[in-house]
């Protein structure tokens, strides 16, 4: 879909939101290390606060400079971590470009 987009971008991001594993498809990993080898950025955003599904984001998820994982513990958290997640994606931590970055609510 990146390649098909009608219009350039400085940076691309692919956003992967969810409260498990992956169960269908491909391994997530090598499809997240394809795209970051064509410059791409992996964030995550965890729905719910089970550690074995954070950990699982943090080691197969997400990738490229300034990735990092957000979670929404609440479905009433979800909409301020979604605001924060896309200020994030478009502001990127500087600060911290070759380590994913936890932010959590």
């Amino acid at each position: 879909m990146l390649q098909m987009a009608p219009y350039a971008a400085q940076r691309a991001v692919i956003n992967i939101i969810g409260n498990g594993e992956d169960n269908v498809g491909e391994d997530a990993q090598s499809a997240r290390d394809r795209a970051v080898e064509k410059g791409i950025v992996v964030n995550g955003v965890v729905l719910g606060t089970d550690s074995a599904v954070m950990d699982y984001y943090r080691r197969e998820i997400v990738g490229g400079p300034g990735a990092f994982v957000m979670w929404a513990s609440t479905i009433a958290a979800m909409s301020d971590v979604m605001a924060r997640k896309f200020q994030s994606d478009i502001v990127m931590d500087k600060r911290r470009p070759d380590a994913a970055a936890e932010l959590n609510h």
